[in-house]
């Protein structure tokens, strides 16, 4: 997979679970059945979400063992870590 379909998937998952944690959020963590056919009043902004962010800080940090070799991106100029 190239760099531009890899940044389109990311970018796709994370509005997916964007929206699904703004539109779910006020309804996380009680145990009871919602039966929602509508979202009244449609949220404006997107709500905090903390899914996301420990997604983001996976994402980074994969990329720099990846892009920098598993130096965290401190390659020295002779090539060793």
């Amino acid at each position: 997979m190239n760099e531009e379909l890899y940044q389109q998937k990311l970018m796709a998952c994370w509005h997916g679970k964007n929206i699904g944690g703004t539109l779910g959020g006020p309804y996380e963590g009680f145990p009871q059945i919602n039966h929602l056919t509508f979202y009244d009043p449609v949220p404006q902004e997107a709500m905090p979400n903390d899914d996301l962010e420990l997604q983001a800080m996976y994402d980074y940090f994969d990329r720099i063992m990846r892009v920098g070799g598993g130096c965290y991106g401190k390659r020295q100029a002779n090539g060793s870590c």
